[in-house]
């Protein structure tokens, strides 16, 4: 027991240098060209007062369409209104308009645009067009990476 404990404190002390990732958001960099990728998030809230799951399933097809400029397409897919069916879908474009390689870093700068349709009942405050409103946002995304820290 005195090990573990030891071991246990011995890493709650040590100084850690490390980056956040952020799985929601993308970087300015783009995936590899005439590339295709495939991702599926799934979410299980738990519907307050009801004592109801709700299960989210959002499969996506990702293109690299050239070095510049990629696509997503998603689908949203959720069992709050009996059994799993579509509620909605998105886009989301974007298109990489500067870039600056060096040997060991590299600097990107690049322009994005989503528009998403959904059809479910509005349940909760935050605004967040993966899977559970209707809008659509623009804006730009820079990415510095300097010796593998981005």
């Amino acid at each position: 027991m005195r090990i573990i404990l030891l071991i246990v404190i011995s890493f709650a002390t040590i100084d850690l240098q490390a980056q956040e990732l952020f799985t929601w958001s993308e970087p300015a960099s783009n995936m590899a060209a005439k590339s295709i990728g495939v991702r599926a998030n799934n979410i299980l809230m738990n519907e307050n007062g009801s004592g109801k799951y709700n299960y989210h399933l959002l499969p996506e097809i990702m293109w690299g369409i050239s070095k510049k400029v990629m696509m997503h397409a998603e689908v949203f897919l959720s069992n709050r209104n009996k059994g799993l069916a579509a509620e909605g879908g998105s886009l989301y474009f974007k298109y990489r308009f500067f870039s600056q390689d060096e040997v060991h870093s590299h600097f990107r700068l690049a322009a994005y645009a989503r528009a998403a349709i959904n059809n479910s009942a509005v349940h909760q405050e935050a605004i967040d067009f993966n899977g559970h409103n209707s809008g659509y946002e623009a804006g730009m995304v820079a990415t510095k990476l300097l010796n593998k820290i981005a």
